[in-house]
């Protein structure tokens, strides 16, 4: 199983790059920080990593599509460069509809699935899928350069996805994450 996700992960990676040839389309590359549970108080708030890849599509000036692949470390009950801690590793794959109100300036809104990879050392969940929103806030520096702050709300998680949809998701299971990023553009010019 663990081959198989190996596999999907690298063919995700080099559709992306493919479809970031095209004129109109720029691709980039992400990382983050962010916080697990971080709006309730009484789970102990576990520091996570993601890294990955960006491509946007851009139909006007105005407004963009924004699709990503990014790859998810946290850790069980410490943070994810804690030692003695079950580490799980999942894919996130995040589509947003970005607008530019001003000059340098996104807002981006959109959902996404992730699925729970593996884990190093710990049990893996019976939900591998989970199902959420996206709300992204990003200022471009140098146009290349963005500093972005996310809040994604997972709304379910489920055991398996059948075509596009969760089977026998469980809605209880919602959960917040903040995520604070730097990301790095190559714009055609």
């Amino acid at each position: 199983m663990k081959n198989v996700s190996h596999l999907v992960i690298l063919l995700i990676i080099l559709s992306v790059h493919h479809i970031a040839h095209a004129q109109f389309v720029n691709s980039g590359f992400r990382a983050s920080l962010n916080t697990a549970n971080a709006f309730d108080q009484n789970t102990f708030n576990k520091l996570g990593m993601s890294a990955g890849l960006v491509t946007e599509i851009n139909p006007a000036k105005f407004m963009k599509l924004t699709l990503e692949t990014n790859l998810i470390m946290s850790g069980d009950t410490k943070h994810f460069f804690e030692a003695n801690d079950a580490k799980y590793y999942s894919v996130n794959l995040p589509a947003m509809l970005v607008i530019m109100p001003k000059k340098n300036f996104h807002i981006g809104v959109g959902a996404d699935v992730s699925y729970l990879l593996f884990s190093s050392s710990g049990p893996i969940p019976n939900e591998r899928f989970a199902a959420g929103a996206i709300l992204n806030l990003e200022y471009r520096l140098f146009k290349r350069l963005g500093i972005g702050l996310r809040y994604n709300h997972t709304f379910a998680t489920a055991q398996t996805l059948t075509n596009f949809e969760l089977v026998s998701p469980d809605w209880q299971d919602q959960y917040g994450t903040v995520s604070l990023s730097v990301a790095y553009y190559m714009i055609k010019k």
